[in-house]
């Protein structure tokens, strides 16, 4: 069984830290990035989970919240929420 589809039958939850200096960032959370217009280097946290083909990304940077929906194999984000940080 290939990892793909250990994934598509077990949610997996990490902690996502992306180096400023970082070549590498996981694709999901590219995209993510990318839809919500945020660089790399604004991320306070992150936290990334996949189940059921679709990967949940949750990040703040210093004034916003966002929870993103990320569908790799289409290229999609289906769901997109932003909520403000308490100050």
């Amino acid at each position: 069984m290939n990892a793909k589809a250990i994934l598509g039958h077990f949610s997996a939850c990490i902690p996502h830290f992306v180096p400023q200096e970082s070549a590498y960032i996981h694709p999901a959370l590219s995209l993510a990035l990318d839809y919500a217009g945020v660089n790399p280097s604004e991320l306070n946290n992150c936290k990334m989970c996949y189940s059921c083909g679709l990967y949940e990304i949750q990040f703040s940077t210093s004034w916003l919240h966002y929870h993103v929906f990320v569908d790799l194999q289409s290229g999609s984000v289906p769901g997109f929420m932003t909520e403000p940080l308490e100050l």
